[in-house]
């Protein structure tokens, strides 16, 4: 997992203490922080509840500001405060060159030229067993005007947050097979540096696309209804699955299964 970088307030304003009020953290003690914070932090610095964070993995969890603050302990959230630390800049990151370096848009770059066709990336889905097969044979014949995955779940923002480009690679090579001129990943609202992190390195991809022909692509808070809802894990494992081949993909699974998924132990 990339490590957290953390930026220190200048002018040292109050801020707001949030502690996530998820069911993995009430049950990991996020009731006993919202009793004894407020005295100990004082009127100056409000702590109020909030709804599910997107850091179940860390629970209890809580934000200083827009920091976050892992296995929240009532110490670790008066330090943060008294240190200052407000927002969130994850650290050890796979940038764009970096990316590229290890082959990264590669595999794009030979989709948006035409040196691959769509019925080779829907049959490699297909030879996988992924559903998505199906799903983007079918788009390509119907029309599709927007491509949408769902990046907010727990287990998605620490991949992003170490490997962001695998996620914007397959979005935008699905973008391209379904004949799609647009997509989006909709990220948990409240994962400030992520959503950060990932707009910076999609900036620096479109500055430096792999072809003119690159689909539009976009952050969003909140999901579309129209739009053509996608698998996460399909998408941040298709460049590696299409490189190496369904055999490869049959190897991979975690917990006896055969496909991407992540699991939170």
């Amino acid at each position: 997992m990339a490590s957290r970088g953390r930026r220190k307030a200048e002018t040292g304003p109050a801020v707001t203490v949030h502690v996530c009020t998820g069911a993995s953290c009430v049950a990991a003690g996020a009731p006993g922080l919202l009793h004894k914070l407020p005295p100990l932090l004082g009127r100056e610095i409000p702590v109020q509840p909030a709804g599910c964070i997107g850091r179940c993995d860390q629970a209890p969890a809580a934000m200083v500001g827009q920091f976050p603050v892992a296995c929240a302990t009532a110490q670790r959230v008066i330090d943060c405060v008294q240190d200052g630390s407000v927002t969130h800049e994850p650290e050890g990151y796979i940038g764009l060159s970096q990316y590229r370096a290890a082959g990264g848009y590669a595999m794009l770059e030979q989709c948006l030229k035409g040196e691959r066709e769509a019925r080779f990336v829907i049959a490699a889905l297909a030879a996988a067993g992924l559903p998505a097969a199906r799903q983007w044979r079918g788009a390509r014949k119907q029309g599709v005007r927007l491509l949408a995955v769902d990046a907010s779940d727990f287990r998605h923002r620490s991949r992003l947050e170490r490997d962001p480009h695998r996620l914007l690679e397959g979005l935008l090579i699905a973008a391209w097979a379904c004949g799609s001129a647009s997509a989006c990943a909709v990220l948990h609202p409240a994962w400030h540096g992520c959503r950060a992190l990932l707009l910076q390195e999609l900036a620096r991809l479109q500055a430096e696309p792999p072809s003119p022909a690159l689909p539009r692509l976009e952050l969003r808070s909140a999901g579309d209804a129209s739009a053509l809802a996608q698998d996460f894990e399909t998408l941040f494992g298709l460049r590696v699955l299409l490189e190496h081949g369904p055999e490869w993909f049959a190897a991979t699974g975690g917990h006896g299964r055969e496909d991407f998924q992540s699991y939170a132990n």
